[in-house]
């Protein structure tokens, strides 16, 4: 789940709705972790994928102001 508040005001969450999910991780295993980081024009494919899913949500809000 993601909240993401964008005015200001009160959020109300019924009784027993749930609002968040808790996945405990344990410290160590997090701090084990050794990024890779990789140049996402490598790889033509995974970049035309990543440059479409960048203009998703404009696509989308541009659509909705169209309605």
């Amino acid at each position: 789940m993601n909240w993401q508040v964008t005015t200001p005001g009160s959020i109300v969450f019924e009784k027993e709705e749930p609002f968040c999910f808790l996945f405990p991780i344990r410290k160590q295993a997090v701090l084990d972790c050794v990024p890779e980081i990789y140049d996402i024009a490598a790889d033509p494919g995974v970049g035309a994928a990543a440059r479409r899913i960048r203009n998703l949500p404009q696509r989308f809000y541009e659509a909705l102001l169209r309605q």
